[in-house]
């Protein structure tokens, strides 16, 4: 056996190894100023009538006679191997079906020489042999070898090569076609190569190598680039394309197999497109009918753009799965740019292991189990667009991952997060219409600035055996689902900052408005730290807590408690009437305020006061309650001129008036300094916001002593005044947030 076809079976066992674990332009032709011309012809007489200096019955006197730069014209007939060891150009004249070169036990052409071309062929392997083989053309400034418009096909079984480049620098294999049986149709071990143009139809598998099944394009190397190749319905290939090395680029391929209901498992493709190394950038790919579409794995830096993969699925016997891509945990630094997942006979369309990856632009809308499953660390979903699946996206034991900007629709889950840790859910303006919009299930996970609108659960909580969930959820449009959130979770979700729908806040026995009469919005459970919320839809409000001013409180009154009092440290947004709507709304039930100067007064009604202004330190006392009621609170947001912090007119005597803020009644109420006495004597909101709620039994403090007793800016108390007196608030309108918080509780931070 020859030194070269030594060397070709050492990497054909080399590329077995691979498959066996389940591994896969125009450019110029280079020929020099053409000085000579020859002719071959295999009905050329021998004998005077023909020219020895230019005419020749077989290709390898013409090659072996040429000087470096000729073209040797080939008319019509069927030659025998050839070696190009010289700088010439092969062109075939007459009809390419008509021109062939029949190969041996080893190869059909073999070049070893740079700068050549071969054009216009029918190129025939024999079974167990190469068709082309190109080795060891190492010039890196020029284009080295062309092989253009021909046709390559296999005769007497499976070919082990149709073409085969080792140990090459800018080769380019273009326009051709490539047919029949081979264990790899082109084989391409090269630098900086061109693979453009080319159809292959080839039956890759069962010949003569053992019984392995092959592929249809092997690519190794650095820095080759793949344009425009057409794999139709590669037959038993466990590829057709593998892509390894580095550093390559692939754009407008397609592998079209025939997966169908009537096929055999023998007439099956594995991986349509199979990927690993380093660096490769593949775009407009369409890839359909096998088991897998785009696979990857044992790679890195890997660019997937404008992917359509579909009609892919399991086949039995076969891998025992079906993926429009799957991407494997060697890997890191996989990025998609919208990638098309629509088969509809697959468990799960995208599968992602690994680390550091970034899918973007996945659409996936047929109807699976599964349309995104990952468990990649770091990794996040952007941009997808996921509807008609049991589970839209999962990110499971998972760290630091997350879904964004994304349109989760028509899912019996949209979004699950299962045993994860840091996930995020963040500014997917389309959870809707599924069962349960986001369900988080023994995982820490934040829920920023998403729409949550039109499930029949908007987010979903729950504890699993490996650990128990905490919930942030803010700055979310969460509306119009048949439940907001449901906590079944130890902890607390943490769900502040949300718009529910309603200005009155969300619904539910969250906040007791199961027995309210007011407008809520969507209703949350047991659990869930709602207070304070948005009073405006999320896009209409900045996301942070030291600017927002579109936020309210709501407070839980309690039946059966007698005289109860709520009070209001700031001016509000709303009249007596529409803040205490749910109070004025109730049999039975009376309003009270008291006020010495008022001519309707000194105690008013809340009939009397439906139509004014909430103002700062105002304090009403409520009677005759039965049932458990809310208030709710809207801070009076900025206005032009600013609004100050208001004050309360106190009269000689008792006045009923809230604190300005949290804290001991002496600090509270220093501003003032006509004081004798504090009186606390009712009821007070069983919840008020963080956390506020002063001494909660009776009492009563002499100024002149200790007034050491805690009070609360939401309680109405009796402060007696020895004169006309003002009492101060500390909280203008149009407050943050954060003001809000700092202003009125002292020992309390803004939160983040």
């Amino acid at each position: 056996m020859s030194s070269t076809r030594k060397r070709a079976n050492a990497v054909f066992f080399t590329v077995v190894m691979v498959l066996s674990l389940f591994a896969i332009a125009s450019v110029s032709g280079t020929v020099g100023a053409a000085s000579q011309t020859l002719t071959v012809d295999d009905d050329f007489p021998t004998g005077e009538d023909t020219d020895p200096d230019t005419e020749y019955r077989t290709l390898q006197a013409a090659v072996d006679d040429a000087q470096p730069g000729a073209t040797i014209e080939v008319k019509e007939g069927s030659y025998n191997p050839v070696d190009i060891d010289k700088e010439v150009d092969l062109v075939a004249v007459g009809d390419r079906a008509d021109t062939t070169i029949v190969g041996n036990s080893n190869y059909a052409v073999n070049v070893t020489q740079d700068d050549a071309s071969l054009s216009g062929f029918t190129i025939v392997a024999q079974g167990g042999a190469f068709g082309l083989l190109v080795e060891d053309l190492g010039d890196v400034s020029d284009t080295n070898f062309v092989a253009e418009g021909n046709h390559f096909v296999s005769a007497n079984g499976q070919a082990d090569f149709l073409a085969y480049v080792e140990d090459s620098h800018q080769v380019t294999i273009q326009n051709n076609e490539f047919s029949g049986q081979a264990y790899i149709a082109l084989y391409l071990d090269a630098q900086s190569s061109t693979v453009a143009n080319n159809e292959f139809n080839v039956d890759a598998g069962d010949g003569s190598q053992g019984g392995m099944r092959g592929a249809v394009i092997t690519v190794l190397g650095t820095g080759n680039s793949l344009q425009n190749n057409h794999i139709g319905f590669p037959s038993n290939a466990i590829a057709g394309l593998i892509l390894t090395g580095s550093d390559h680029t692939v754009t407008d391929l397609t592998v079209h197999g025939h997966l169908d209901e009537h096929q055999h498992e023998s007439d099956r493709l594995d991986y349509a497109v199979w990927i690993s190394g380093i660096g490769h950038d593949l775009s407009t790919l369409d890839v359909q009918d096998s088991e897998v579409g785009v696979f990857v794995d044992e790679a890195s830096d890997i660019m997937l753009t404008d992917v359509s993969s579909k009609e892919h699925k399991y086949f039995d016997g076969g891998l025992g799965a079906g993926y429009d891509l799957y991407v494997g945990s060697d890997t890191t630094n996989v990025r998609t740019d919208d990638f098309a997942a629509m088969s509809s006979q697959v468990d799960t369309n995208v599968e992602v292991h690994g680390t550091d990856h970034t899918l973007s632009g996945v659409t996936s809308t047929t109807d699976t189990p599964q349309g995104i499953y990952m468990t990649a660390d770091q990794s996040s979903v952007m941009g997808a667009m996921v509807s008609n699946k049991a589970t839209g996206i999962t990110l499971a034991d998972t760290t630091g991952s997350g879904v964004t900007t994304s349109d989760i629709q028509s899912n019996g889950i949209g979004i699950h997060v299962l045993n994860s840790e840091d996930a995020t859910i963040e500014n997917n303006n389309g959870i809707t219409s599924n069962t349960v919009g986001v369900s988080v299930s023994g995982s820490n996970a934040t829920v920023i600035d998403n729409s949550i609108e039109n499930n029949n659960v908007g987010l979903e909580v729950d504890d699993t055996s490996q650990m128990a969930s905490n919930v942030d959820a803010h700055w979310n449009d969460i509306v119009d689902n048949n439940a907001g959130i449901q906590n079944h979770g130890a902890n607390d979700v943490m769900a502040e900052m949300n718009w529910y729908g309603s200005e009155a806040g969300p619904g539910g026995a969250g906040q007791l408005s199961a027995m309210s009469t007011l407008g809520h919005g969507d209703t949350v459970s047991d659990g869930v730290m709602y207070d304070p919320f948005l009073t405006a839809p999320k896009d209409n409000v900045p996301h942070s807590w030291d600017q927002v001013e579109q936020f309210g409180h709501d407070f839980e009154l309690e039946g059966d408690e007698g005289w109860q009092t709520i009070a209001f440290p700031g001016a509000g947004e709303d009249d007596v009437g529409t803040t205490l709507g749910d109070l004025g709304n109730r049999q039975g039930v009376m309003v009270w305020a008291y006020d010495q100067d008022d001519p309707q007064g000194p105690w008013l009604t809340g009939n009397q006061l439906a139509n004014r202004s909430v103002e700062s330190l105002d304090a009403f006392i409520v009677t005759g309650l039965d049932d458990d009621a809310e208030v709710t609170m809207d801070h009076l947001d900025s206005t032009s001129p600013p609004n100050g912090p208001g004050q309360e007119d106190l009269d000689p005597g008792w006045n009923f008036v809230g604190a300005p803020q949290d804290g001991q009644a002496q600090t509270v109420y220093q501003s003032t300094s006509n004081l004798g006495r504090l009186v606390h004597v009712y009821e007070q909101p069983e919840s008020q916001p963080y956390g506020s709620a002063g001494d909660a039994n009776p009492f009563q403090d002499n100024f002149a002593t200790s007034a050491s007793s805690d009070v609360s800016p939401y309680t109405g108390y009796w402060v007696w005044s020895d004169s006309d007196g003002e009492l101060s608030a500390v909280m203008p309108g149009g407050v943050s947030a954060c003001d809000e918080t700092t202003l009125l509780n002292q020992s309390q931070t803004c939160p983040p």
